[in-house]
């Protein structure tokens, strides 16, 4: 199995990306102070896309063209956060913590905004 943290690094480095290694992850500074991408290695050549300390995550397979390799697609999605086309957003429901997200349409995830919370974009361009 070859692990995405040794393939992505030189990728990362090559796009200026700043980041971190740390317990078999990747951690990734994303935009505006909203926290870090972190990546690792699942068993079978599969891996976790996710921001650190929050639930939200996703698999480099499910990301962009299936006829692409997992670290093209990975530093795809990063451009397109960092562009503004995926947005970074942290959403508070009363009485509950934040919850951070990245999703790619706004009337989407407004559509299932639990009521009364209030949402913040962290990348919007």
């Amino acid at each position: 199995m070859n692990s995405i943290i040794f393939e992505l690094k030189p990728l990362l480095i090559e796009e200026g990306y700043k980041f971190r290694e740390a317990d078999k992850s990747l951690f990734i500074e994303l935009p505006n102070g909203f926290g870090e991408l972190q990546i690792y290695d699942l068993e079978d050549n599969d891996d976790v896309v996710g921001l650190a300390g929050s639930e939200w995550h996703t698999h480099s397979e499910c990301l962009g063209d299936p006829d692409l390799p997992r670290t093209n697609k990975i530093i795809e999605f990063l451009s397109k956060i960092f562009s503004g086309q995926y947005l970074l957003i942290e959403e508070q429901e009363p009485g509950k913590k934040p919850r951070k997200s990245i999703e790619e349409d706004l009337r989407s995830y407004l559509k299932w905004l639990p009521k009364n919370s209030t949402y913040r974009v962290f990348n919007k361009t």
